[in-house]
């Protein structure tokens, strides 16, 4: 692939990923009303500071290894599918201690 098509392929996709978060977050705002647009932020900017500061260097190592060494890009899939997990198990302790506050 040249790229330019390379190019226009990741602009549409990401072009396509913020409209449909977009759409994504009105239609949330508007099914939850007044009180759970509140509680629908909090959320959204925890999720978007984890993933800031704890999905980053998953990006930027996978990126790293598969150019740097491409024999052990193998073992890439199971590291961020291990990180993935983690992550969700923490969000989900995190969610069920914090239920009493978000209720």
């Amino acid at each position: 692939m040249n790229y330019t098509r390379g190019l226009s392929v990741t602009a549409l996709a990401t072009g396509l990923t913020v409209a449909l978060g977009l759409a994504n977050q009105a239609l949330l705002a508007r099914v939850l009303g007044d009180e759970g647009r509140g509680i629908l932020a909090a959320v959204a900017t925890t999720v978007l500071l984890a993933t800031l500061a704890l999905g980053e260097w998953v990006n930027r190592g996978s990126t790293y290894v598969a150019g740097h060494h491409p024999q052990r890009s193998s073992s890439l899939l199971t590291l961020t599918l291990v990180w993935a997990l983690f992550l969700a198990v923490a969000l989900a302790v995190g969610l069920s201690l914090a239920d009493g506050w978000l209720a």
